[in-house]
């Protein structure tokens, strides 16, 4: 029985891929393990100035040998610990992008980075181990570029050269071993990488790989930035890590003149409308939103992006206040409540893009609400990749501000990064002050309940209808910021928030209980907060008003 619910769940999965993904996932197993030219000290070009981006990043590497990542620390002392089977995969991945070489304070630790750049080229033989994989490759690639131009003349001749060699071959074995098979953010890094490569080495292969990478380049522009500005995965996370690639490329462009006008203004134009729609879904304490894989600590924060915007030289755009953005299937509603200006953000649309909704959580019609300067109610976030229980529980929809029905998901999430069953979301009616959409996630139930929910914020008061057309158990969640606190009743609750007290209120429900829960506001973090869980069949009417 086990094995024919895996053998569905892969199915439902596999059916939305596009054939590049599953060429290349067949090919990528199958083939023997890529054998990389012999390695050469390489030509590199001459750029009109060296790298000088701003440094953002936090320390995270302290010699001789400890690392600290996603909010943990450890020591690299051995050869085998650069892949641990004690460390999470992600950590391992972390340890290997080697963003310490560009982070606050780099400048003071140029000959500790050489050393452990020359340490991580004799103890990581090509083609083995998590650092030679295709991502880690990507970032890799990109950070010791951005070093070398930095600080090739302050460091020795013979340590560069080993350095360029490592880093060319590097770049060989990115070539070899694209993402095809996982397209989305993976692509477009591995993209990046040879961009930067191709245009910091002067030789016939590196123009080869320039000439594929800027051609690719403005493929996945045009399909991973859509009309609204939002990246096409729906993580406000992984939105802020593109807005991050795209301000490297125009700083390389500006060292190096690697990209043609077009390709230049097509970046800028993109980015210009990515700030668009991270000014519409971000909190009024000014940081990003929590829907899909998202939390703090990953990419770099929205001020950070803004100063890195303005050492370019780069358009900003900023949203208007209530907004619907259609093709990434969000909507903000701005409002007051008490003496505050109120702001929700709501997830409306249907998990895409179908080939790839690795980060998406089964979050549909669930949404994160700020009054002033302070979060209200907020998704739980996300502490920890993998195929973990409480991986699982944070992108489950009881772990989102929706409607749960029969103890089901609103979506066939599995395996870390998979999801076979989709709800599929429309939009009925929006406007300044309400939106009301429906989805089908639960079709698969008895009954092939459809889940309907107006959000409407106006005179005053947040009000939201839910409605489910079947007579399936339902359970609505409101997971509260650990900074509010929240004094229960039977019938009606009071939150503080801030220095206003609130009311909140519902009918229509058969249980009402406040129960202890998590919000993770990064890898590793768990911080106690508060649910209120509300138990309905068909209707419920919850209503926050001062």
């Amino acid at each position: 029985m086990l094995m024919m619910r895996k053998l569905w769940l892969l199915i439902a999965t596999v059916r939305h891929l596009r054939l590049i993904q599953i060429v290349y996932q067949v090919w990528y197993r199958l083939r023997p393990r890529p054998k990389l030219a012999h390695p050469i000290i390489p030509k590199v070009a001459s750029w009109q100035r060296g790298w000088q981006a701003p440094f953002f990043v936090k320390q995270s590497y302290f010699a001789p040998s400890k690392f600290q990542f996603l909010n943990k620390e450890c020591e690299i002392s051995d050869v085998a610990d650069w892949n641990s089977k004690n460390a999470e995969k992600l950590w391992l991945y972390n340890l290997h992008y080697f963003d310490d070489l560009n982070a606050v304070g780099s400048p003071e630790r140029v000959k500790e980075h050489c050393a452990l750049m020359l340490r991580w080229i004799a103890e990581n033989p090509e083609m083995q181990g998590n650092g030679w994989e295709p991502y880690p490759l990507s970032l890799r690639i990109v950070n010791w570029i951005k070093w070398c131009s930095r600080n090739s003349g302050v460091i020795d001749n013979s340590q560069l050269a080993a350095i360029h060699s490592s880093l060319y071959q590097q770049v060989r074995a990115l070539s070899r071993q694209i993402e095809y098979h996982i397209q989305a953010n993976h692509l477009f890094a591995n993209i990046k990488a040879l961009v930067f490569a191709g245009g910091y080495f002067d030789t016939d292969e590196a123009k080869k790989w320039l000439k594929q990478a800027l051609k690719q380049l403005q493929q996945e522009l045009d399909k991973q930035f859509l009309a609204d500005g939002g990246h096409y995965e729906r993580s406000p996370m992984y939105h802020c890590i593109l807005m991050t690639d795209l301000m490297d490329l125009l700083h390389l462009h500006q060292c190096s003149e690697v990209l043609d006008l077009k390709l230049n203004e097509n970046i800028r134009t993109k980015l210009s409308k990515a700030f668009k729609w991270l000014s519409a879904m971000r909190h009024p304490d000014g940081e990003i939103c929590f829907f899909n894989n998202s939390t703090f600590g990953i990419a770099l924060s929205v001020d950070e992006l803004l100063s890195y915007a303005k050492f370019l030289g780069a358009r900003v755009e900023n949203s208007s206040q209530s907004a619907l953005l259609k093709e990434s299937g969000f909507t903000v509603l701005e409002g007051t409540l008490g003496t505050s200006n109120a702001k929700l953000i709501a997830d409306v649309g249907s998990i895409a893009p179908s080939y790839q909704p690795g980060h998406a959580h089964a979050e549909a019609l669930s949404f994160e609400l700020s009054i002033g300067a302070q979060r209200v109610f907020v998704n739980s976030g996300i502490s920890e990749y993998g195929m973990t229980e409480e991986r699982h529980r944070q992108r489950s929809t009881r772990a989102h501000n929706t409607v749960v029905v029969a103890d089901s998901d609103s979506a066939g999430i599995w395996a870390g990064f998979r999801v076979a069953r989709r709800s599929r979301t429309r939009v009925i009616d929006c406007s300044d002050t309400q939106v009301v959409a429906v989805h089908d996630g639960y079709r698969h139930l008895n009954e092939k309940p459809r889940h309907t929910r107006r959000l409407s914020l106006e005179q005053d008061a947040l009000v939201i209808h839910d409605e489910v057309s079947s007579e399936h158990v339902c359970k609505a969640y409101f997971y509260l910021h650990p900074a509010v606190e929240i004094t229960p009743n039977d019938i009606k609750m009071t939150i503080k928030v801030s220095n206003d007290t609130f009311c909140v209120s519902f009918e229509g429900f058969t249980h009402l209980s406040v129960v202890d829960s998590t919000w993770h506001p990064g890898f590793g973090l768990s911080v106690p907060n508060k649910c209120i869980e509300v138990t309905f069949k068909r209707r419920l009417l919850m209503k926050l008003y001062s």
